[in-house]
């Protein structure tokens, strides 16, 4: 944990400040192992007409951010004698846990990558992808999500682009180079190879050119500012994982499998991978889990029973979910209606949300734990005064 930051106070008495301290210090962030004012989540106090709190979160979609606010929230009013004279701002400064390589001065501020592998095909992985891109967006995070299954790309179909995407662009004046601007759906910015090509022709490319298509959909996109850029990759360990693994740097992995062995022997063989290109493994998704049958109720484990924990175990992967087999995640891709954007209100969304804080906790802890790391954004580049509040995100104040 770096140095605690002295946050700017005007007009505050001392008796508020000492609250709003102790307050903080017993706010436990157990995601984090950490309390909230070792986060130096409180950045700026002014009282004049209004009172005006400024807190900066290390992420949004931690479970414990609402616990903070409520925190700071309740040591105000013991001291402000009218709480509607209160304004609570709530902003984030997302960290990278790892020194990107897809910076471009004014294109692209990409926090944190985070590859979405499986060991084979047919296990799911583009709706896990598709869907923890959209529940990770609910949470406030800004979101990017790159198909980089050059051969099969799905993204397009799942989220009713397919034909339908234009993908503008713009070349710099200085470096004569283009850059292709992502549609943006559901909030989550959006790249494939299929907004490109027509979606029926086969791709007959060899090795070198798919290796520099994917390269092109990191570096000659206009990202922008990213908290999480999740990268949809094709099945398998082939051409493309290889060398998005070697050149490009990213936060960690995420392996989606279904519980039956033959998938789970694919799992070895993935984190195997990783290991080997030295990028963290998040965790384990075990998709088609199981299925509820409508009218009995009854959960049925179709493709065998508790594979992905007993492998998890074995390889020292946390689990971040079991992911039923439902219906309306199917057909949601088909319609190209992502499940988590659809207007059901349905239980299982929740295992969705669940996983995405999961992966946010992972990956600041990361980000905020490794001080050896090169924690620097083109943000603090052009201001370095880490104190000041970043730029102000979509959601404000949660209460």
């Amino acid at each position: 944990m770096k140095e605690h930051l002295k946050p700017e106070f005007v007009n505050v008495p001392e008796a508020l400040i000492e609250a709003l301290v102790t307050s903080l210090k017993k706010t436990l962030v157990p995601e984090l192992k950490t309390d909230a004012y070792s986060l130096n989540v409180l950045r700026s106090l002014k009282i004049d007409e209004r009172v005006v709190v400024d807190l900066v979160l290390p992420s949004f979609g931690l479970r414990s951010e609402k616990n903070i606010a409520l925190a700071v929230k309740k040591a105000l009013v013991s001291h402000i004698a009218n709480a509607d004279l209160i304004d609570l701002n709530i902003y984030s400064d997302v960290k990278p846990s790892a020194t990107q390589s897809i910076k471009t001065k004014d294109i692209a501020d990409v926090r944190n990558i985070i590859l979405v592998a499986s060991g084979k095909g047919g296990v799911g992985k583009s709706t896990v992808a598709s869907n923890l891109s959209v529940a990770m967006a609910s949470l406030g995070l800004r979101v990017g999500l790159l198909d980089a299954d050059v051969y099969g790309p799905s993204i397009p179909v799942m989220f009713g682009l397919l034909g339908d995407a234009e993908v503008k662009g713009f070349t710099k004046e200085d470096s004569k180079i283009t850059y292709m601007i992502p549609p943006i759906k559901y909030d989550v910015s959006l790249m494939s190879i299929g907004f490109l090509i027509d979606s029926d022709a086969p791709m007959i490319w060899r090795g070198p050119m798919i290796a520099s298509a994917s390269m092109q959909m990191f570096h000659n996109v206009f990202w922008g500012q990213l908290d999480y850029l999740i990268v949809d990759l094709p099945p398998g360990t082939g051409d493309i994982q290889l060398t998005i693994a070697q050149k490009i740097n990213v936060s960690g992995a995420i392996i989606v499998s279904t519980p039956q062995d033959v998938a789970l022997k694919d799992v070895v063989r993935a984190k195997k991978m990783f290991d080997k290109v030295n990028i963290p493994n998040i965790g384990l998704i075990e998709n088609m889990s199981y299925f509820i049958c409508d009218s009995c109720d009854k959960r049925h484990e179709i493709f065998s029973s508790q594979g992905a924990k007993r492998q998890a175990e074995i390889l020292d992967l946390p689990i971040l979910g079991e992911l039923p087999l439902i219906s309306s995640i199917r057909q949601g891709s088909d319609n190209g209606i992502p499940f988590l954007a659809s207007p059901e209100d349905h239980p299982i969304k929740k295992h969705f949300i669940d996983i995405a804080h999961d992966v946010v906790a992972k990956v600041t802890s990361m980000a905020i734990n490794d001080e050896t790391r090169d924690n620097v954004s083109l943000n603090q580049i052009k201001n370095p005064k880490n104190s000041e509040i970043p730029e102000k995100k979509r959601r404000l104040p949660l209460i």
